[in-house]
């Protein structure tokens, strides 16, 4: 699965607002509450609104902030060959 197909389901699934629990529920433990509610302690979180006790997400907002935060990495043999490379050239020097 890509990640605009991730995006996509968690869409699909997420209700428009959701609590940090919820979280932990539609992305099976990826994410859990404590997780957020650190990140968010910390300032890096996916802010939220408060209602009583609980703090809950807006849907969009949440999902902008995911797809902000997941970084993919090239493949390992990408990164290999230019280290190889690297490498070669300096050999010669």
């Amino acid at each position: 699965m890509d990640l605009n197909s991730f995006i996509e389901r968690l869409r699909e699934v997420l209700p428009p607002f959701f609590t940090r629990k919820a979280v932990g529920k539609y992305l099976d433990g990826f994410l859990t509450p404590e997780t957020l509610a650190n990140l968010d302690c910390a300032g890096t979180g996916p802010g939220g609104i408060r209602v009583g006790q609980c703090i809950m997400y807006e849907r969009e907002n949440f999902l902008n902030w995911l797809v902000e935060r997941i970084v993919t990495s090239p493949p390992k043999n990408l990164h290999y060959a230019g280290k190889h490379q690297k490498d070669k050239e300096n050999s010669h020097v």
